[in-house]
């Protein structure tokens, strides 16, 4: 049993970036691993120690590679890789690029964050569960197998409810599913040794391209808000009770 765990690359929400025409403009300090990846990795490294998986592939579509590299110091067995721009990244051609490389079976599951933290985007884990005709379950805060069985608890707007599935299927992971490890100097020299894989990126055909027309940073977008002062903020709300 196997877990296939994507790493994204995102901006980094903490930096200041800079825009350069149409597009951020493509810093190594603003390039980092999608928090709740990370997640899903922590949480798949964690079932293989428990002997509940046998092997953690760690796949990403990035400009740059020391996501994976830092996945394998993580725990992940081995790495594949395609190296494309942010500007190219698509939920399409990252589900593409996937599935042209790992053969789907019923001894994989694939775990991915529940959303990207830059623009709270969550298209991916959707899309990789309807290509591959399984279930999604998404906001997983607790993964447990049962022999051939596994149990995932989630979070959706009834509740909690817990779910039971067979392999394959798609999870995505909660903040609460679990935290990420700092990886030790040991493990990181390991993982220089690990098997690190690179593939082409196919971009998807079937869909026509979405081109960016216009982006615009925040200093030059006008603000719909004005700061008052609390005596005026009080004005305002005797009114609006008086009538």
């Amino acid at each position: 049993m196997r877990a296939i765990v994507f790493i994204s690359s995102v901006y980094n929400p903490e930096e200041k970036l800079e825009m350069d025409g149409a597009a951020f403009r493509e810093v190594p300090e603003y390039d980092i691993a999608n928090d709740f990846d990370m997640i899903a990795l922590e949480a798949a490294v964690r079932l293989k120690e428990q002997g509940s998986l046998d092997e953690v592939v760690a796949f990403g579509i990035a400009s740059s590679a020391a996501h994976l590299q830092k996945a394998l110091a993580m725990g992940a067995d081995r790495a594949v890789y395609a190296a494309c721009s942010n500007s190219q990244i698509t939920p399409q051609t990252v589900v593409r690029t996937a599935l042209s490389h790992f053969q789907p079976d019923n001894q994989t599951i694939w775990i991915l964050g529940k959303i990207g933290v830059n623009y709270e985007s969550a298209h991916t884990p959707q899309l990789l569960a309807a290509q591959l005709g399984c279930p999604c379950l998404c906001s997983a805060f607790r993964i447990a197998r049962v022999q051939n069985e596994w149990l995932v608890h989630c979070e959706d707007n009834n509740g909690t409810p817990i779910l039971k599935a067979t392999a394959p299927f798609v999870v995505t992971a909660d903040l609460r599913l679990a935290e990420p490890r700092f990886p030790s100097l040991p493990n990181i020299i390991k993982a220089k040794r690990k098997p690190f894989e690179t593939i082409p990126v196919l971009h998807d055909t079937n869909h026509p391209a979405i081109h960016t027309l216009s982006l615009a940073s925040s200093a030059d977008v006008s603000r719909s808000c004005t700061r008052i002062s609390p005596d005026d903020l009080i004005h305002l709300l005797s009114e609006s009770a008086e009538s």
